[in-house]
């Protein structure tokens, strides 16, 4: 019970490979390379707040680029599914490639997980998803694919880069009725700031905005790039503030 909760687990025993240094896999620190983003994640994940009805919310994310949020989500998810019995996550991204690359991620924490407190798996050549002896499962769809909605009804669901997905308010269309009456079935949505002309930003737009004035089930989380140590740079001793950027400062 206390290794699902991935607040306690990923600290303890998660390993993650450190691509903004070298490359090299060190141990996973939620504050290593955001302030909140990381945390606020493991945090839903962990204990997803709640309608008045039981029913738990569902989170919109918005953060900058290389913050780490689709592999963080990833990993929350791995705590839940290998410490709970028949658990069923799925990982929908962008594009297939994508989907893959997260989920290889996945692969690389549960290789690297300590042997001692690590859940066993049924297969060892699995690529597409991971089966646990405790008949939980982590696996991934895809959005393109025309019935990717249909059927499902898995215990937690993360979508990464919403807006890049071509036709997203269809797919969600056929997705959301098969959990939007299970209490605790978990969705974290998640993306980087989208320009308008991406095929879905309209939608992703709208429902952004309806978790922002809290008027639908979905609650939202916009944590600004800065949030992000590595979009940061050292202020130059000798620099001044130019006229547009005061603009900016003002307006933001």
């Amino acid at each position: 019970e206390t290794l699902r909760d991935p607040r306690i687990s990923l600290p303890m025993y998660g390993q993650i490979a450190d691509l903004q240094d070298n490359g090299q896999f060190v141990p996973y620190d939620p504050y290593r390379l955001t302030d909140n983003c990381q945390q606020t994640i493991l945090s839903y994940m962990a204990e997803p707040p709640k309608q008045e009805s039981g029913h738990n919310l569902w989170l919109i994310l918005i953060a900058g680029r290389q913050s780490g949020k689709s592999v963080t989500s990833e990993y929350g998810a791995y705590a839940k599914a290998a410490y709970t019995f028949g658990y069923d996550h799925v990982c929908m991204a962008d594009s297939r490639k994508r989907a893959e690359f997260l989920h290889r991620r996945v692969h690389n924490l549960h290789d690297k997980w300590p042997e001692n407190v690590r859940q066993e798996t049924l297969y060892t050549n699995e690529i597409r998803q991971l089966s646990f002896a405790n008949r939980a499962m982590m696996r991934v769809i895809y959005a393109k694919d025309g019935s990717a909605g249909i059927g499902q009804s898995f215990d937690s669901f993360h979508w990464s880069e919403v807006p890049f997905c071509d036709g997203a308010a269809d797919t969600w269309s056929m997705l959301q009725p098969a959990i939007v009456n299970r209490k605790n079935t978990s969705v974290l949505m998640e993306s980087t700031p989208a320009p308008q002309h991406i095929s879905s930003a309209s939608w992703w737009q709208d429902i952004a905005f309806q978790a922002y004035r809290r008027e639908s089930r979905f609650i939202l989380a916009f944590f600004s790039f800065w949030d992000t140590l590595s979009n940061r740079r050292r202020w130059p001793d000798n620099a001044k503030i130019e006229a547009h950027e005061l603009k900016l400062l003002e307006e933001f």
